[in-house]
């Protein structure tokens, strides 16, 4: 009889995928046997099996003896590749589920056993929790390959954000589920939109600033499952600020503090508990003062009574070293107000320095060196600064002292 190799015409490609040449009728003594992929010589591939080595080819067989040579040959074809991903979709709703689509192939869902579609993306029913769904793809050769996809069933998002009316500068709307558990570890996306027009923020929170009243809505998708609120945001008008804060005076000058025009509005000002729109200031200081208007929304605002005074320098033009112990004539000595950085220096006729002092409080005597002047004529140079900011300086008087005994 005359040797046979026996190989399938086709095989579908596995990773564990074994030819078998399946020879029959061989001689007593060995032959050659000699594995060739799409023609090329497969070295040290002589035995009658053959793990294949990659997805797709033409593997040919040859078996030799003497003279003898006889042949087979198989195709080796890949299955179908698909991809499956798993789904999240609301309880009790319907839900497209999909694998890769492929031209030419079949397919076949399944749940449980039983068909639920033949088509790359067939629509089922969620249900609650997890189940897995499986799918069988088949090519026009019968390779098939197979696949699942997990769907988690999950409640409708709650998402609860409150109307609003507010005195504050800003609402902060929070739109996070309240009903699914491991919700942070989902795919979450937010649309916020005011008055129907869309708003850039993505993130599960909104801040509205005054004066942005309006309906808000929030659209949020878990995975695939889709939740919705909206809530109305109103700003109510807060009383106005001062339109002054900052005031001077100069004692006992006092000064109108002006609380602005507040229609409606009550106003407690401090300090003295002042209810009055405006208030008189006699006294420098910070002023503050709440308003609250009729919407009981409260502006807290403060006013700034600042001394300002021109400085007042009172020099005396004589002075009797002689006179009694505790005269107001009896020393040199200048007094006033509302001056710093003092300085006062007294000649002699012949332009001697005979006194100085950067102390107001400290008087001339009438002497030098401990010894009295005698009467006469004696010339100062007195300088200073005003203590406000106003009235800064420097100044300079140069006038002239009479000694009188």
């Amino acid at each position: 009889l005359k040797p046979t190799l026996n190989l399938d015409d086709h095989f579908c490609y596995t990773d564990t995928l074994v030819l078998d040449a399946k020879p029959k009728n061989l001689p007593p003594v060995n032959g050659i046997i000699q594995w060739y992929d799409n023609n090329s010589l497969m070295f040290n591939q002589n035995r009658a099996l053959l793990v294949v080595p990659r997805s797709s080819g033409k593997y040919l067989v040859s078996y030799t003896f003497g003279n003898c040579v006889v042949r087979d040959s198989a195709t080796v074809t890949p299955p179908p590749i698909i991809q499956t991903k798993d789904v999240y979709g609301c309880n009790n709703t319907s839900l497209q589920i999909s694998t890769t689509q492929i031209p030419n192939v079949k397919y076949a869902w399944t749940f449980k056993g039983a068909a639920i579609g033949a088509t790359f993306n067939p629509s089922l029913n969620v249900l609650p929790d997890t189940n897995y769904y499986k799918v069988e793809v088949k090519d026009l050769l019968e390779c098939s390959s197979f696949d699942s996809v997990r769907v988690v069933g999950i409640p409708v998002p709650k998402v609860n954000i409150n109307d609003t009316v507010t005195c504050s500068k800003e609402v902060v709307l929070k739109a996070r589920p309240t009903n699914i558990k491991g919700v942070d570890s989902l795919k979450l996306t937010y649309t916020w939109s005011r008055n129907n027009v869309a708003l850039l923020p993505t993130s599960n929170s909104l801040t509205v600033l005054r004066p942005d009243s309006g309906l808000y809505r929030v659209k949020i998708m878990v995975e695939n499952c889709p939740g919705k609120d909206s809530a109305l945001v109103r700003f109510n008008p807060i009383p106005s600020a001062l339109k002054v804060h900052s005031y001077k005076i100069c004692a006992p000058d006092s000064v109108e503090i002006d609380g602005g025009k507040n229609v409606g509005s009550t106003y407690v000002w401090m300090p003295g508990n002042l209810k009055t729109r405006n208030i008189k200031a006699k006294e420098a200081g910070r002023y503050y003062v709440s308003i609250t208007n009729k919407y009981n929304c409260t502006t807290v605002d403060s006013a700034d009574v600042i001394h300002s005074c021109i400085p007042k320098v009172h020099i005396p033009n004589a002075f009797l070293p002689d006179s009694d112990p505790g005269s107001p004539d009896k020393y040199f000595k200048v007094f006033g107000t509302d001056f710093t950085n003092f300085k006062v220096i007294i000649f002699s006729r012949w332009g001697e320095i005979i006194f100085y002092s950067e102390d107001k409080n400290i008087a001339w005597d009438g002497t030098y060196r401990g010894q009295p002047l005698d009467i006469g004529v004696y010339p100062y140079i007195i300088t200073y600064e005003g203590t406000s900011p106003d009235f800064k300086g420097p100044y300079k008087v140069e006038g002239q002292v009479v000694i009188v005994k």
